[in-house]
């Protein structure tokens, strides 16, 4: 058994879990804001995994002949049927809940079929690619997929990026001499209330990363001041949801929007972008990379996708089921005070998480 598949954790093995599992349904089911199936149904064409090149595996669906049609570049076609993908689901998803053991059936079932890897290309937020039936459109589209597992721990939409996630404020009401013994309160926590106790503010200056302001701009103008005081929101006031700091950001209205809703659209942008491709630490002229929705795996094994198709959906759940983390202070030098000009700034950094959902 190869090293990629005995380091694999419980993410790395719900990729495969969602490979078994379309290949056992044969079909993606769209939901709705709240992660609930709806009526509709895509059969799936085609199934392409892999990391690129020879190893690209092809999956084709026989619908005569009701089976799959599986072969790389290297390795001779093999037949699989659709109860032979739901059976490996099944004991995938059991094997992963547990995580007791290595599972070599499914290694296996892999080997046999021509896959040489769990893991999808990490330059890319494309985890698998289908062509689909959208009879609504007449059209087979080929569309790439980020798979959003919440079998561990919920995973993450946007990653923190060192310097890249840092946002630069100014604080008032302190003296460059209380620099030194407030910078010996280890928790950024416990930093931040002292500050508050003191009677000291935090006003948002400007994020630390030229790449990001610049990408945060091709969203919005007011991009880059609307998440820098999100930021400030959840470290001041403790407001970790996405929706719930948006909502007081509007009542507070720092912008000078004088409406609520220009602040949860430009949110609800950001984290269409972000899904789609923007990062913190590339370079972003605006567009999205081939990524054309979520499969997500919601506790228990059930598969769902959203799909650029359904934008209002899609738009709203990553709105409701996003919230604000904090990434580890050390490693991405943030949570210190320091003084420059005679003014004392603080930076401070951010991932953004899903939120746990129940089955």
């Amino acid at each position: 058994m190869s090293e990629d598949f005995k380091s694999a954790n419980k993410g790395e093995w719900s990729e495969v879990y969602v490979f078994f599992r379309l290949l056992g349904d044969c079909a993606i089911f769209p939901c709705d804001e709240k992660l609930k199936r709806t009526s509709e149904a895509f059969p799936i064409l085609q199934i392409l995994r892999g990391n690129g090149g020879k190893s690209i595996l092809t999956c084709k669906y026989d619908r005569e002949a009701q089976v799959w049609r599986i072969a790389n570049a290297e390795s001779e076609e093999v037949i699989v049927y659709p109860a032979e993908g739901a059976t490996e689901a099944m004991e995938l998803l059991n094997f992963i809940e547990a995580k007791t053991m290595q599972h070599p059936k499914a290694y296996k079932f892999l080997q046999r079929i021509g896959a040489h890897s769990i893991k999808a290309d990490s330059a890319n937020k494309k985890d698998i690619t289908l062509q689909i039936c959208d009879a609504r459109a007449g059209t087979d589209p080929l569309c790439g997929f980020s798979i959003k597992s919440y079998l561990g721990q919920p995973p993450t939409l946007l990653n923190s990026n060192r310097d890249g996630t840092n946002f630069l404020y100014e604080i008032s009401n302190i003296s460059p001499n209380q620099v030194e013994s407030l910078n010996e309160i280890k928790a950024t926590k416990d930093l931040i209330n002292k500050l508050k106790e003191i009677g000291a503010s935090l006003t948002f200056i400007e994020s630390c990363s030229p790449v990001f302001k610049a990408n945060l701009r091709y969203i919005d103008s007011s991009m880059e001041a609307l998440l820098g005081e999100l930021i400030r929101l959840y470290y001041v006031e403790d407001l970790t949801t996405i929706h719930e700091a948006t909502e007081v950001l509007a009542k507070q209205d720092p912008l000078n929007f004088k409406d609520a809703g220009p602040y949860q659209e430009y949110v609800k942008r950001l984290l269409v972008a972000v899904s789609l491709g923007m990062t913190p630490g590339t370079t972003w002229n605006g567009t999205t990379d081939d990524t054309s929705g979520f499969l997500i795996v919601k506790p228990g094994g059930d598969v769902v996708s959203y799909h650029i198709y359904n934008r209002d959906a899609f738009k709203q759940y990553l709105y409701t089921f996003t919230k604000f983390d904090k990434p580890a202070r050390k490693r991405h030098k943030y949570g210190k005070l320091f003084e420059q000009n005679g003014k004392v700034y603080i930076k401070l950094n951010f991932q953004i998480r899903f939120i746990k959902i129940g089955k």
